[in-house]
């Protein structure tokens, strides 16, 4: 914009931006050394005053670009955004179950997936009226056990939902196969794993579907928001269709068939201030993923000299994990609970979480639920005995060096 009172407010902006920044300091055990954190300063907050400015409130340009920069960051051909990561797994199977999908899903076909997973992850199997197969997780990467999932395929199953967790990647060769072989389809859990590869490839870019989140806690935001990668233009469309109401695709951008609707959908749009922001974040993504992998690596060597009493996270083989957090599991002869280092941990302003839903099946809504399920010996275990802490880009070195070493004060007492 050439408007000189916009740039008169811009520069307001990015002063009143550094002016924050510049009394932001870290007090040892007074401020909060967070699990997540979204990052953005003065350029994201210009960009959405802009969009304001313009007059445009629904999605607009912003968010088609946006839309464009990250289908090229992820490798795929199209990304179509959505109201949050939760509302991609729900719209992706969505329209694998719809009736112009060739092969499309029934009622009732079985989809396999972690049982050490995100309520949404799960929800999104079920409110399509698919029936989930729970496999359990691997002890060293989090992520269902492999073997496993080839054991449970049925003539039932038609699909792999592969949650890549806390951006550690999938095996997604041997899903392929499998895939293959049994003709499944394969939608990629990516929420937590932006930037992730394996093989070198980008999560998202693997199956029929990759579905991302763009909430606060995640590698890059828009405050709310998600989106959905595929290499089939046929997808895209049933996804803006399932996503506006069930309106046409193609009557979506014909002003003169505004009311033709195809589909059974859902109002699942964003607002342009949201693409606005989400544009000049994804400028930083790269840097927020070099980040994140330097900030894992940083806090896994600072806590190797704990390793008998914590199993520390390893990244899947072949892969480079753009990390969501740092987990850690409690061997068995540690000699305290998760609630004894968590709470120690929390009091030293430390924040940690458990791993997501942990085991789906002990958690109240999921009591009853219809399906078919391995023994989940590693997924109990998970549930009681693992924990993780941050490693966002918003971290300082000050502040990890404080991590480390209230994990090596915990331990002192211990030995």
């Amino acid at each position: 914009m050439s408007d000189k009172r916009i740039e008169e407010i811009h520069k307001l902006i990015k002063e009143i931006v550094s002016e924050q920044n510049a009394k932001k300091k870290f007090v040892a055990g007074k401020t909060r050394v967070k699990y997540a954190e979204p990052l953005f300063d003065g350029s994201e907050i210009n960009e959405v005053i802009d969009s304001l400015v313009g007059g445009w409130l629904a999605e607009g340009e912003r968010t088609k670009k946006f839309e464009e920069g990250f289908a090229k960051f992820v490798g795929t051909k199209h990304c179509t955004v959505v109201n949050s990561g939760s509302s991609a797994l729900l719209l992706s199977f969505a329209a694998l179950a719809d009736k112009s999908w060739p092969e499309h899903l029934e009622k009732g076909d079985e989809v396999i997936t972690s049982a050490l997973t995100f309520p949404t992850s799960l929800n999104a199997i079920i409110l399509n009226g698919l029936t989930p197969v729970l496999v359990d997780a691997d002890r060293k990467y989090y992520n269902f056990d492999t073997s496993l999932v080839e054991k449970m395929i049925t003539e039932k199953t038609r699909a792999i939902l592969a949650m890549h967790h806390l951006g550690n990647p999938n095996e997604m060769d041997k899903l392929q196969k499998l895939a293959k072989e049994h003709n499944l389809f394969i939608v990629e859990d990516c929420c937590d794993s932006h930037g992730s590869t394996f093989n070198d490839k980008v999560v998202g870019s693997f199956g029929e579907a990759g579905s991302f989140s763009f909430y606060g806690a995640h590698a890059m935001t828009m405050g709310e928001g998600g989106a959905i990668t595929s290499n089939s233009l046929d997808m895209k469309e049933l996804i803006i269709s399932l996503k506006t109401c069930g309106l046409h695709p193609k009557a979506y951008v014909d002003y003169d068939k505004r009311t033709l609707y195809t589909t059974i959908g859902y109002k699942m749009r964003v607002i342009e201030m949201q693409g606005a922001m989400a544009l000049k974040q994804l400028d930083r993504l790269p840097g927020f993923v070099k980040a994140r992998r330097d900030n894992f690596k940083k806090i896994v060597k600072g806590l190797k000299p704990f390793e008998n009493w914590l199993e520390l996270p390893v990244a899947t083989p072949k892969s480079d994990p753009s990390w969501f957090s740092v987990p850690f599991t409690l061997r068995e002869d540690a000699g305290f609970s998760r609630k004894e280092i968590v709470d120690f941990l929390e009091k030293q302003n430390i924040e940690t979480r458990p791993l997501l839903g942990g085991n789906v099946l002990k958690q109240p809504a999921y009591e009853n639920l219809d399906c078919r399920t391995t023994e989940m010996t590693n997924t109990n275990y998970f549930h009681n005995n693992s924990f993780y802490v941050g490693c966002h880009p918003g971290l300082t070195n000050e502040m990890i060096n404080y991590m480390v070493s209230q994990f090596e004060a915990f331990f002192k007492k211990r030995k």
